[in-house]
């Protein structure tokens, strides 16, 4: 199939909330560098000491140093280079991401009944259309992390989330990235293109990291500091086979409408909407300023956008 369209569940949801914000930021790859201090810059560094952690347990002789030296002389070594510039000097960011790191040790340790089968691995699989045909969109998935349950012998999917607060249940209930990839890696295993030693996927996890400190917990500062149980949590979420053939095909139709065949193509609209355009959209203030000059190119340019082919 020459005319694929492969597609990312971020740029699904994108199009789903607003599509000129997807036609500026997946079409045209209108983009602006991560600030330090930005919810983007520390969930991209807490991503990547996630991946260091796991990834150090996912080797069969790491896992035996951990379990003889402890996870702080065997592990910590590689994770000190990510939040230090090597003379001991933390930015804020490092700061805060090496806090939630030593609460995380603290409240899961080395997670001995779990086996890290992948760790940030990249994923395609082809969407299904109305006759649960493989259709010409191809969802692409970056998986955080698969464990296999030692004590269950099950499969679970992980994905790590960090924010200023924990999500609440019905906002992961509504949130399809889950199921998608659960979805996905199903049938990956079933087509033998993963191998998961033919055990089932239960489920996914959501490992969630609160990012944001109460006075007390910051060096000196009075107060009584956050418990554990309330700066991370651990969901678990499992759908049925209906369930998950639905998500699916309901991506498909998000990735149709996103790209439809050239003697379908629609006009591009915006979606304004308060409650999601304050905190989901960096281009509302060049939209906003657009709607005066008629020229959406130019506004996003004098806001600080550039074009990168780059990222996608």
């Amino acid at each position: 199939m020459t005319d694929q369209v492969v597609v990312s569940y971020s740029e699904l949801d994108a199009y789903r909330q607003c599509p000129l914000k997807h036609q500026l930021a997946y079409v045209q790859r209108w983009t602006r560098p991560a600030q330090p201090g930005g919810a983007l810059a520390r969930g991209s560094l807490w991503h990547a000491v996630m991946e260091t952690h796991y990834r150090a347990l996912a080797d069969r002789r790491t896992r035996e140093r951990v379990y003889q030296e402890g996870l702080d002389s065997v592990i910590r070594p590689l994770i000190d280079p990510l939040l230090s510039d090597g003379s001991g000097h933390r930015t804020e960011d490092q700061e805060l991401i090496a806090w939630i790191y030593d609460g995380y040790v603290e409240a899961y340790d080395m997670d001995a009944q779990w086996l890290p089968l992948y760790v940030e691995e990249k994923f395609e699989v082809p969407l299904p259309d109305a006759f649960g045909r493989d259709s010409r969109y191809r969802l692409k998935l970056r998986v955080d992390l698969i464990v296999l349950d030692i004590q269950t012998n099950c499969v679970w999917i992980v994905d790590h989330k960090s924010g200023a607060a924990l999500p609440t249940q019905m906002a992961l209930e509504i949130d399809d990235q889950f199921g998608l990839y659960q979805w996905a890696i199903n049938r990956l295993a079933g087509s033998g293109q993963i191998d998961l030693g033919g055990r089932p996927i239960m489920g996914t996890i959501h490992n969630a990291a609160k990012t944001k400190q109460n006075v007390g917990d910051k060096p000196g500062g009075r107060g009584k500091p956050q418990s554990l149980d309330q700066r991370f949590h651990r969901t678990f979420m499992n759908r049925t086979a209906a369930e998950l053939e639905n998500l699916a095909y309901d991506a498909y139709c998000a990735a149709y409408n996103a790209y439809p065949p050239k003697s379908k193509t629609r006009p591009i609209y915006s979606s304004p909407d308060p409650r999601t355009c304050s905190w989901k959209c960096d281009f509302k203030e060049a939209h906003v300023a657009a709607r005066t000059s008629g020229d959406i190119v130019d506004a996003v340019q004098r806001f600080g956008f550039v074009q990168d082919f780059t990222r996608h």
